[in-house]
C-alpha cells in the first residue's frame, strides 16, 4: 500500500495548537485545508478562486459543524488570524515541513533497521512516532464521527 505523508510543524506551545485541541470547527477546518498549498501555513497563498472553491466545499460538507455560513466565515477569519500570529511568533514555521512518498511499510522497515543498526532502544516505537506522531491530534473532538485523530476527510 502506498502512502504520502505530509508533515507540517504546529508548535505545541502556540495558541493555534491549543485552540486546535479544543475547538472542533477550527480543527475540522485545518484538517480539510491541510493538504492544499504546501501546508496549512501557506493555504491562503494559493489562487483566490481555488481558496474560495475549497472553502465553499468545506462549509457545505461540514454544515452541521459550522452551522451558518456566517459562523463558518468567523472560524475562517479566526484561522487566518491564528496562522498569522503563529508565523509571527515562530519565524519560518511555514517552511518546517517534510514529505514522504513511498510505501508506509517500506519506510517503517528501513527506518527501524537503521535505528536498530545505530543501537537505538525501541526503534519500532520511535519510527511509529516519526511516521504517525507521538499523540493523536484532538482525539476528543472527533470521537463522535467514529474517527479518532485527523483522518477526517
Amino acid at each position: 500500500m502506498g502512502v504520502s505523508v505530509l508533515y507540517s510543524a504546529i508548535p505545541p506551545d502556540s495558541t493555534l495548537y491549543a485552540r486546535l485541541q479544543t475547538q472542533k470547527a477550527l480543527s475540522i477546518l485545518v484538517v480539510y485545508l491541510f493538504p492544499y498549498g504546501c501546508g496549512i501555513f501557506r493555504f491562503f497563498e494559493i489562487e483566490p478562486e481555488e481558496i474560495d472553491e475549497i472553502l465553499e466545499d468545506v462549509i457545505e460538507t461540514e454544515q452541521e459543524t459550522f452551522g451558518s455560513e456566517l459562523e463558518a466565515n468567523r472560524v475562517i477569519a479566526q484561522l487566518r488570524s491564528e496562522l498569522r500570529l503563529t508565523r509571527q511568533a515562530y519565524p519560518g514555521i511555514e517552511d518546517r515541513t517534510a514529505t514522504l512518498e513511498k510505501s508506509s511499510a517500506e519506510i517503517k522497515e528501513r527506518l527501524s533497521q537503521e535505528l536498530s543498526r545505530r543501537k537505538f532502544a525501541n526503534a519500532d516505537e520511535i519510527v511509529e512516532k516519526l511516521m504517525f506522531g507521538d499523540q493523536t491530534f484532538a482525539p476528543t473532538l472527533f470521537v463522535s464521527r467514529g474517527v479518532i485523530g485527523i483522518d477526517i476527510p
